[in-house]
């Protein structure tokens, strides 16, 4: 049972304003605190950070949050020429590229030089281990992008990839890519 001189607080008060005096007297604290004087210096220092955007308020995250980009997931070849390739199509795309560079003699040729065979062996597979292409996915399929390469990234990759991550506002993942 909540004592009378807890509920005791102005009518028109806030919800907030109403638990708090409630736990405050409970507490025996409410005095204490509502006699302190406001230190207006700190109290100018805190609201100047505020505006200035030290403590960014809720608009401004969400203003941030829409500026930044989202990219499609894909391969990016050692010359630095990305191909989209959506959730869950990468070895669809794999097949595309191979088949447009004229990459699929050679595929065929690995695999049975692997002495394995296509299961084993996927076209994404020849792209990353053969080619030195390198795939930006996300097996999960949100939150996130993944960089995987089989080889060391060119310069052209680097560049891309760092381009790539600084167009998103991802400066921690782009610097990743800097040598």
């Amino acid at each position: 049972m909540i004592p009378a001189s807890c509920l005791t607080v102005r009518e028109n008060a806030s919800p907030l304003k109403k638990v708090l005096h409630i736990i405050f007297t409970l507490y025996g604290m409410h005095e204490g605190i509502t006699a302190r004087e406001l230190n207006m210096e700190k109290f100018r220092k805190h609201l100047n950070d505020f505006e200035n955007g030290i403590m960014p308020n809720q608009t401004q995250k969400e203003q941030e949050q829409q500026k930044t980009e989202t990219k499609e997931f894909g391969w990016l070849s050692p010359t630095g020429v990305f191909t989209e390739s959506p959730f869950g199509t990468h070895e669809e795309s794999a097949e595309q590229i191979c088949e447009r560079k004229g990459f699929t003699d050679e595929y065929w040729k690995w695999v049975k030089e692997s002495g394995d065979n296509e299961i084993g062996h996927l076209m994404r597979d020849f792209l990353s281990e053969v080619k030195g292409y390198c795939l930006i996915h996300n097996p999960s399929g949100y939150a996130g992008y993944i960089v995987t390469n089989m080889k060391a990234l060119t310069k052209h990759q680097k560049d891309f990839l760092y381009n790539y991550f600084m167009d998103m506002g991802d400066r921690f993942k782009a610097e990743q890519f800097v040598e």
